[in-house]
Parts: C-alpha cells; structure tokens; sequence
C-alpha cells in the first residue's frame, strides 16, 4: 500500500535474516496484476506476449563493439526462424531502444513489457541498426509453453587444440561426435576447449563447451578462422564473440591483457 491506501503490488517473496516479517519485500507491481485480472476473468488464464528473440543488456564495452554512441539499449542475440520477429524484420546486431514510444530501461523491462501484450496485438520498436536509428512494426504472438529465460550450457571434455594466450581461451574443432555430444551442429562453430585460470575470458564468464559462432561479427566454424580473426583484431584490442550458450547465444566482449 502507498501513503494513500491505494494496493501498488502484490507481496510474492520476502529475504529475510531472522524469519519474520522484518526484511526486504518483493512484489508484482499492481498495473501487471491487473492485466493478469483481466485475463483470468476472461479466460481463465494467463497468456503472455512473445516474438522470439534472444536478447541482453548493452554495456560500454558492448556500445563501442557496435559502434553505438553509449551504453544502454538491448541488444537482438538471435531471431528464432518463423517468430513475429522474424516476420517484422527484425535482425542480429539490433539493439532495441524503445516499445510503443516507451524508453526501455533494460532486458526485464522489454521482456515484461511484450509479455502483457495481447498476441495478435501490434507493437512498435524502436531500433538503432547500423548506427541509424528506425521503426519496426510486429505483431506480438503468443509465448510457447515450453519457452524458458534461462538455458543451461553444455560442459566439453578432450584436449583442446589452439591457444590464445592474450584472451586466456583455448579453442578446439567441433567434430561431428563432439557436435552430437553436445547438441550442436557440425561447423556451427569453434568449441571453448578450456579457459585459463584468471584470464580474461574467464573473466568475462566463458566456460569449457560453449560454442564460438561469431569473432567480431564474422561467421567462424574452423579453429583457423578463428584465430585468423582474432589476429586480424590486433595487439592491445577487444574482440567481439557471439557465444553459443545453451539454446540461446549471447555477445562477449574480451579486452586483450
């Protein structure tokens, strides 16, 4: 409740130290508790809004990676094939700034906000690609049931065969068994064979048996490839990957020690 005795959300959790009520709330804001109200008398449940992107938050390193004037936005990991996404136009590389004229603070904030939209509903994105800012129109579809936020990466195992010692990275050929091992694709990528102890790429949360798709926005499927790319990249420079990570794919900016 606020000052004035008007309900604001609706209690969900509470960290607490000593087991009673004294701690930190945490609530379902009560606008999204009336869209699920309406949706429940009406229905009976709670469908959510969908487009099918992977997506996550734009960092400094991530903003000067694509060329973006400064951080802030969120960034299109990937668009699944056959999604309202897809269809709208919607690409790799976008990085989403505004919903229906809204500003959005972060990746929650977008990904709630598609979420009460009605599917079939249209909704506006604001977009900057290529360093130019435009609109697109979607329509928002309905969330799969077996949609998850949250994948889980594969672990691999065998010597890896290629070393970049700048970036703490050890990086071996993805072999068809290992591919099938692993749930990935032959040449879909160049396999993460091990990761240095306190090197950068440990650093930035790289793990054995994620998969490298992309080296500074460049297909990459042989160990070769990817260390000519990241030679290209120069002494002393950040290089860009696009990591496989689970079902989704995420970008990571290593900075050369």
């Amino acid at each position: 409740m606020n000052i004035r005795g008007e309900a604001i959300g609706i209690n969900s959790a509470i960290f607490s130290r000593s087991g009673g009520y004294m701690g930190i709330g945490f609530a379902i804001p009560i606008n999204m508790v009336k869209e699920i109200e309406a949706q429940l008398l009406k229905s009976g449940k709670v469908t959510r809004g969908w487009i099918g992107v992977s997506i996550q938050n734009v960092d400094e390193r991530l903003a000067q990676s694509f060329g973006l004037a400064k951080a802030g936005g969120i960034l299109i990991n990937d668009v699944q094939a056959d999604t309202p996404a897809a269809k709208a136009g919607l690409r790799q590389g976008d990085v989403i700034i505004k919903l229906n004229g809204i500003e959005l603070a972060d990746v929650g904030d977008l990904r709630n906000r598609i979420a009460m939209l009605s599917p079939g509903s249209k909704a506006t994105l604001t977009l900057i690609r290529d360093g130019k800012e435009q609109n697109l129109n979607v329509v928002i579809g309905k969330q799969p049931a077996n949609f998850s936020q949250n994948d889980e990466s594969s672990n691999g195992d065998g010597e890896p065969g290629n070393i970049s010692g700048q970036y703490g990275l050890h990086l071996q050929e993805l072999t068809p068994d290992l591919a099938e091992r692993l749930g990935y694709r032959p040449g879909q990528g160049v396999l993460i064979g091990g990761i240095e102890d306190g090197g950068v790429a440990e650093q930035a949360g790289l793990k054995p048996g994620q998969l490298i798709e992309e080296i500074n926005r460049q297909p990459v499927k042989t160990v070769e490839q990817a260390m000519a790319a990241m030679r290209k990249t120069g002494a002393g420079k950040a290089v860009l990957l696009k990591v496989r990570i689970g079902r989704g794919s995420q970008y990571v900016v290593l900075s050369a020690q």
